[in-house]
């Protein structure tokens, strides 16, 4: 890998993958950074297979369930535009993404905003090469999962942040399925409160899936609605006689 733009930050496959932890062009007086500290996130369901550091001996790594801080150590050049950090497999199981969630080192804190998503079909936005800022909407969280009796309806909350478009532009909400409607009040700071209401009139008992998009001139992001409908609940029988029953049709 060459240049920035040879990076694949999306992906919509599954299982068995490779993440590389890469450090991009972070103009600082040094020219050689002795150690970094990196620390990762990924989803709870995803599974750990291996954490291999890209630096010389003494370079490790901590893990607890979902999260790392991977310590490189050895000579890191600070004026080349990429550098290898860290290799992380992970066998994913669900939509989701491998965050850097602070980086630390050489007598600084490091800017940082990175991601590497996977098993997302739906969605195109990117960090670009050269900035620290991502350029689309983002959802938090990116699953929602609803769950209601048959004939009824579901609904929750979650919040999308507007990005940043050089071409600037409204936001755009939408859903990909009949069963599904979205509403947003505004908040603070480009800060929206998304409402997903769930329909399950006439849907059978078992898991939906769809998405909920914000959309905006430059790209466009996803969030997963799950939906499972449940079996109704029986209507009540009332216990009577055949007495009863008599005296009702005389």
């Amino acid at each position: 890998m060459e240049s920035c733009e040879e990076i694949v930050q999306s992906t919509p496959s599954s299982g068995l993958l490779e993440f590389d932890v890469i450090l991009h062009q972070f103009p600082y007086s040094e020219t050689i950074c002795s150690h970094l500290t990196i620390s990762v996130a990924w989803p709870e369901d995803w599974d750990y297979e291996l954490i291999e550091p890209c630096g010389d001996e003494g370079s490790s790594f901590s893990r607890w369930e979902n999260t790392a801080d991977i310590y490189v150590k050895g000579d890191i050049p600070m004026d080349e535009e990429l550098v290898a950090l860290a290799r992380v497999m992970l066998r994913v199981r669900s939509p989701g993404a491998l965050r850097v969630t602070s980086v630390s080192g050489c007598n600084h804190p490091i800017e940082h905003s990175a991601l590497a998503r996977a098993q997302l079909a739906c969605g195109n936005c990117y960090w670009p090469c050269n900035h620290s800022w991502y350029v689309g909407p983002s959802w938090d969280p990116d699953v929602l999962e609803l769950s209601v009796e048959a004939g009824l309806q579901a609904s929750d909350t979650i919040r999308v942040d507007s990005g940043y478009c050089v071409e600037g532009g409204e936001l755009l909400l939408s859903a990909s399925e009949p069963w599904m409607t979205v509403g947003f009040e505004d908040t603070d700071r480009g800060q929206h409160n998304v409402t997903v209401i769930a329909d399950s009139q006439g849907l059978d008992p078992g898991t939906y899936e769809g998405w909920v998009t914000a959309e905006q001139n430059c790209c466009y992001e996803c969030a997963l609605v799950r939906l499972t409908v449940l079996e109704g609940t029986p209507p009540a029988v009332e216990k009577t006689t055949w007495g009863r029953i008599k005296h009702r049709f005389r």
